[in-house]
């Protein structure tokens, strides 16, 4: 293997750094899910006690607004401001949406997240 060298380097980076970078990522996910359960919204809630990796499921308990209107209605937020960041979500089922919090995404990028998300809420 002639490039076995780069590899093994790569390797070891991310062993000695990755354990704090997911414990970041872990912390940043769980003020994230907090922010959501803290607008009380009747359209949107999570569980940010049951936050233990980067992962945050939201629910949407009420009939009138799915996942499928929600990540619809996070598209017409980027339309109206075009140099908005993109929201990307997972459906999951008809009552729920996953949202990945990984090392590329800021504070400044979950924030403007949060801010798109205050403003359906209701």
């Amino acid at each position: 293997m002639r490039q076995a060298g780069v590899l093994a380097a790569a390797a070891l980076v991310a062993l000695e750094t990755a354990e704090e970078r997911i414990r970041v990522d872990h912390q940043r996910t769980k003020k994230f899910a907090q922010e959501i359960y803290n607008l009380k919204s009747k359209l949107i809630t999570c569980d940010p006690d049951v936050i233990d990796s980067n992962m945050v499921l939201l629910h949407f308990p009420s009939p009138s607004f799915t996942n499928e209107d929600f990540v619809q209605r996070m598209a017409e937020a980027n339309k109206q401001d075009p140099d908005a960041i993109v929201v990307k979500a997972g459906l999951r089922d008809k009552n729920r949406v996953r949202c990945v919090i990984h090392s590329d995404l800021t504070e400044e990028h979950l924030e403007w997240a949060l801010q798109k998300i205050r403003t359906i809420r209701t």
